[in-house]
Formats: structure tokens, sequence, C-alpha cells
């Protein structure tokens, strides 16, 4: 099945008895799933009472109309008997000041964060009440899947600026030494890597001021394993007692594009493991996101790594709350998204959310309804996508993305540097946002490789890596990345390579970890880029603006590929082994990113400016490795590809990515030999591999391509 539908139910709305008419509703619509949050404090308002009457109702108005419910496990809103008794289980902040459970947007119940995990006696607490409910629910054949954690991460102080991170509690701080001393083994490798004597265990302490890289970022590496271990055991109590699907999904767009990475600490690569499916949730604001949601969803499938892949909470505008509200984007903008989910690889779609919430901050926000939970244009546009994938259910479920020839890498290690030492990671991920998007708008696939998850097998199939802002590239991508270039592939990167050792001192050479060998050249020095950075090759001269450095280099071996004004090298080429390594001196992909995020939670505002220049000179650089789109179009707003099917018929879902109307010729070449429109489903002439399509403002057009007979 094809999971398509929406968020439900969460706390106290919508209320019990609008249920049955919802589900008939949600029925109609073609919805096949639904996500409630079981939130603790409102399902077991006192101890030891589970409210099975409620939850037993929910299932069946939804089974009466033939709907599944996945049911997630809201732990962060401890119920009030349970936090009055244990104020020693709170979370502590670096000050030392416990956080008092209160409410918060997503738990207008109250009880938010809730205690602090790392006291066994809390994980006795969480064990009893899924225990109860799960063994209680089990014989529920309505129960599509489990969740255990909602977007698993280490929650924040949004009142605080920078945003206040956790936790410093006693429990917390004995797990940490625990995980250091299963990191480095004994006191004195960690008093190296520290560069400060402890003398024993009992002294070492989280950082809580401003300034360090490796104390700082260990401390961050253990809440994000920290956080992986609790929800991993969560599933391991679910499982227990049913065999359903445990299922979760990463915040806001995952970590590739989490302004707090530091603070949040969660990484989408780890998190995905205990689970049997993965997803990710957004909350765009207008079509510019199209590429916002596409980077990821490509980043969340290659986290799932090879698991089942959703878009677990799409919101369909109207970000914002209470009394700061952006209003419903048009039906159009919220089929992009959609399909741009579906064409980078989701198998599920989830809308935020069904009904507007009553309750709470973000009450009457994101929804498909009005506030009685009447249709709107939202709905009616649900329920085509709807229609078209329940008409094609095999061929999306079996389909798969495109393949790539180029992957991103996506270095954890650097956006942690990055916010140690900006308390925001804005500049790793422009860097990498950027390059993502060139190769976006020419319709390229592209793959998000995690530097420590990467390996040689999987890369041998990519024609280009992208190294953005590479400052602390982690071991397994050093060596990965080593046997890529040596067997013959082609590395792109950023400046200040591997400038941090694995304990994040600064190495004694630049490019760093020895690969002054593989670049063929040495830093002679390293600065800020000039407003317009001249960078000349072959008898072009191109502008690269909003750069971060510039890195002089001494050529030892490799070739100047491109210069700067003054004529020194720019860009270095260098043959090694049977491939090529390019290092840029300036910062290609942060001169073209969009500055876009999807996360509801840290909205980004700057102005977006784009240097054509900087696309303009990568694709030069790389012209001879033969990297083409999926189609070519005389329309260059068309943004999509292929959904890839193993017998006769193939996806193509393309968006025009301009609020004008535009009429197309479109090349998805020779091997097709006709074309239906799955939306109106009318036969489209394909002719030598061209097709003709008109295309009105902001519009997605999705079609079933016949393959030609070999």
């Amino acid at each position: 099945m094809f999971v398509f539908g929406a968020q439900y139910l969460r706390g106290a709305t919508p209320p019990r008895g609008d249920w049955e008419r919802d589900f008939a509703r949600m029925a109609e619509a073609g919805f096949n799933t639904v996500r409630a949050w079981l939130v603790w404090n409102t399902v077991e308002k006192s101890e030891g009472v589970v409210d099975f009457d409620a939850l037993n109702a929910l299932l069946d108005a939804a089974g009466r109309n033939g709907i599944s419910v996945g049911l997630l496990f809201h732990l962060h809103a401890a119920p009030e008997w349970l936090i009055s008794r244990h104020p020693q289980y709170w979370y502590v902040n670096a000050e030392g000041i416990p956080f008092e459970p209160s409410a918060r947007p997503n738990t207008p119940s109250g009880g938010w964060p809730g205690l602090c995990y790392d006291h066994p006696e809390v994980r006795q607490m969480e064990e009893r009440f899924i225990t109860d409910v799960v063994r209680g629910l089990s014989g529920r054949k309505e129960i599509g899947f489990w969740e255990p954690m909602n977007e698993p991460h280490q929650w924040v102080d949004l009142a605080r600026s920078p945003v206040g991170w956790f936790c410093y509690c006693p429990a917390s701080r004995a797990r940490f030494r625990e995980w250091l001393q299963r990191k480095y083994g004994d006191i004195a490798a960690l008093n190296a890597a520290w560069g400060r004597p402890h003398d024993d265990w009992e002294q070492v302490r989280p950082p809580t001021w401003r300034f360090g890289y490796t104390d700082y970022i260990d401390f961050r590496q253990f809440t994000m394993d920290d956080v992986r271990d609790e929800i991993a055991w969560r599933s391991g109590v679910i499982r227990r007692y049913d065999k359903r699907p445990v299922i979760a999904h990463a915040w806001g767009g995952g970590a590739v594009t989490c302004t707090n990475i530091g603070a949040m600490a969660f990484d989408d690569w780890k998190n995905a493991e205990p689970f049997d499916k993965w997803g990710y949730s957004a909350f765009p604001s207008s079509h510019r996101e199209n590429v916002a949601i596409s980077l990821c969803t490509d980043s969340t499938r290659g986290a799932a790594r090879g698991k089942e892949m959703w878009q677990s909470e799409l919101g369909p505008g109207d970000v914002g709350a209470g009394l700061d509200r952006r209003g419903r984007v048009k039906p159009e903008v919220m089929a992009g998204w959609s399909w741009q989910s579906i064409l980078h690889g989701a198998k599920g779609l989830l809308y935020w959310q069904y009904r507007k919430e009553a309750h709470g901050v973000e009450h009457a926000c994101p929804a498909l309804t009005d506030y009685e939970g009447g249709p709107t244009e939202l709905l009616d546009e649900a329920r085509r996508i709807g229609a078209v994938l329940r008409a094609n259910e095999a061929l999306f479920r079996t389909s798969r993305a495109d393949t790539a020839r180029v992957a991103i890498v996506l270095s954890m290690r650097t956006y942690l540097v990055d916010w140690c030492d900006h308390r925001q990671s804005t500049l790793a991920i422009d860097s990498l946002s950027g390059y993502y998007r060139m190769f976006w708008e020419e319709n390229m696939p592209v793959d998000i490789l995690h530097e420590d998850y990467m390996n040689a097998s999987d890369c041998g199939n990519y024609k280009l890596i992208v190294l953005p802002l590479p400052a602390a590239l982690s071991a397994n991508a050093r060596a990965v990345l080593k046997a890529y270039v040596e067997a013959g592939g082609t590395i792109l990167s950023d400046p200040y390579f591997c400038a941090y050792t694995d304990s994040f001192w600064l190495d004694r050479r630049m490019p760093g970890a020895g690969f002054d060998e593989v670049f063929g050249c040495r830093e002679k020095d390293i600065h800020r880029a000039a407003p317009a950075e001249p960078v000349r090759l072959a008898g072009s001269l191109f502008r690269i603006a909003g750069g971060r450095f510039r890195e002089d280099f001494l050529l030892t071996g490799g070739e100047a590929a491109a210069f700067y004004g003054d004529w020194s090298p720019a860009v270095v080429r260098h043959a090694w082994g049977k491939g090529t390594a390019l290092l840029s001196g300036v910062n290609l992909g942060l001169s073209y990113a969009p500055q876009l995020g999807v996360s509801d939670d840290f909205q980004r505002e700057e102005a977006q400016t784009t240097t054509e220049d900087a696309k303009s000179l990568v694709f030069a650089l790389i012209n001879d490795l033969g990297i083409t789109g999926s189609f070519e179009s005389d329309c260059r707003d068309l943004r999509g590809g292929f959904l890839r099917g193993d017998g006769p018929e193939d996806v193509f879902i393309v968006t025009n990515n301009a609020e004008e109307q535009r009429n197309c010729r479109v090349e998805i070449g020779r091997g097709f030999r006709k074309a239906v429109d799955l939306f109106t489903g009318s036969d489209v002439a394909v002719y030598r591999g061209q097709m003709m399509a008109d295309f009105k403002p902001l519009e997605t057009r999705v079609f079933r391509l016949g393959k030609a007979a070999e």
C-alpha cells in the first residue's frame, strides 16, 4: 500500500464527537492512513489508568472507514502526577537550573519536555506506560504502525538566544563520562584530546560556556548517541508485544538543513537504524522551497539506507502560530511539494494535518480543512493526488528514484564545528545546499552521503563527489575518498580541507590528513574572500560573491585549473591514481545557496543572493565528466525527473517552478514510445524522444511513460 493520509489526533483535538464524521470524509478523499499522538498526560490522566475507552473508540471509527492508524508515543508530555512527584528527574540546563515541565506549541496539554531519560527510574516509568498501551491494543487490526518518539532529537529551550541545550543533570553527566570512557579508554587519552589534565573520570564535566571544539563536540555526539539509544530502547519495548512496523521520522527536513544541529543533537543516519521505515517532516511556505524539499527527501532517503521512506509530515502552508499566520498556499504549490517528495523517493505521504487544532499556540495553523473540518481547495488537491496514486498503486510502489551520478558529502563533524563557532550551522548548510541547488536546477539526480556511512563500493557508482566545507571530515570519509579517487573517481572540494584532526585540533599542514598529496598542493594562506572574488578559467571571468574564504595555494604536482585575478591558482586540479582531485580556493556552493529550510521551529528569513557565476564555474570545471540531466527542455524553469520501474513503464514527474504559464518542448529520451497524463488519462504524443507539454503557473504534471521495445 502506498501510504497516503494525514496527521489527525493530538491531545484534546479534534473532539471525540467529530471522529466518525472526519474519518468518513477522509475515506471519501482517498486517505488510507492517519497518524495519531498518544500524548502521555492525556492518555494516562491518573497513575496506571490508561484511557482505553477513547483509544478503542478512535480505532473503531477508523476501522469502520477502512483507515489504518499509526500511534505515536509522545512521552515528552509527562503527566502532572508524575512531574510533581519526581522533580529530581527534571532536565537541567547549563547553569544548573532544573527546567520545570510546562506547555509548548506542540504540547498544549503541558508536561513538556517530560523527564530526563538518562535516569533509570524514568526509563522504568516509560516502559510501564508503553507496555500497558501496546499490550492493551495489540489485538486491534486497525493499527498500522507504532512510533516511539516524534522527530527524535534533544529538545531545546527556545526562550533563550542562542537556544538552550541539555542535559546537565547528574544522570546525564554520569552517562557522558561512561560514553567518554568507551571512546577514549583511559583518562590520559581524554586529556590528550581535550588538552587539559584530569586526575580521574569524576573530574570530567560537560562544557557549559561558549568556547571549545573537542569537549563540546564530544558532548553533542554523546547526546546524538543517547537519543539514538533511547529510541532503540523504546522500539525494543514495543516489539516485545507487537510485530507491526516501528517507524519514526526526522525533525523539520532532517539534519541536512538543521541550523541548530549542535543543540538539538540528532543524526538521521543513526536515528534511522532502529526502525523498519524512516521519514521526515517539512513545513515549507512557498514554491521556492521545492529545492529544499528535494534536498531533504534525498538526504532522508540516504539515511534510510534502503528502507522504505516517507514524507511523514508535510504542512500545507500557513506556517506560524497564534496571531502569526501566513495563510494557506495555492493548491498547485502544495502539489509541487507532494510530487517532489515522491519523485525523490517517498513511498508514503502524510499531511500535517487534517484538522486545525483548537488548543494551544499552534491553533488554527496548517490543516487541509477549515475550522469545522469542512473541505478546502487543499483537501480537493490532496484528493486529486491520492486518486493518481491509487489508480497507479503498483507502479508508484515499485518504482525507484533515478540513479544519481553525483553525490554530496554531509559532514556532521563540520556541522558541529560550525555550531561551536557560531551557535548555528548555516555556513555548513548553505555550502552543501548551494551545490545541491546547482545540480537540482539542471535536473541531475543527487545522492547525499554521510561521512560515517559512505563506503568505497557505493562511491564507485558516482562520476563526481562534492565536498562542501570539508573542514573536519571523519576518518571513514577520508579513507573512502582516497580509495575512490585512486580507483578513477573525481572529487570537487571547497577550501580548508580537513583542517581539523580527529580530535578537532588544527592539522600541521593544509590540505590536512595527508590530502596535500591527493590535491597536489599546499595552502600558502587563507583569509576572507573579496565581496566578488574574480576567478578566471579558459578565457572567462567569473566573479564569486557571497563566499567565505580565499585560499592561496603552492602547487606540489597539481596544476592551476583556474586563476584568481592576480593569476595565482584559484582551483587546483591533480591527477592522482586513476582519478582526479579538484580543490577550489573559494566556497562555490556557498555562493549559490538557496538559504532555505523547511522547519517550523527555525524559519530562515534571509534575502537570497545568488552568484550565477559560481554555478557556471562548477560546470566548467566538471564539463569533461559527461554528467547530464534526466531530461532536457527549452523551458528553464522545469524541475523534475523519473521514477524508474523494472517493468515496461516509468513515471515522469515535472514541475513548472515559474509563476508564469509555459509551453515546453521536453526531451525525455528515445527509450520511450508513449506517454499518458495520469491526471486526465489522455495520451500525450511522443516523437523521437520528445513531447510537447503546456504548464500552468507552478503546475506539476505526472506522466506514465511506456518504454520502447529493445
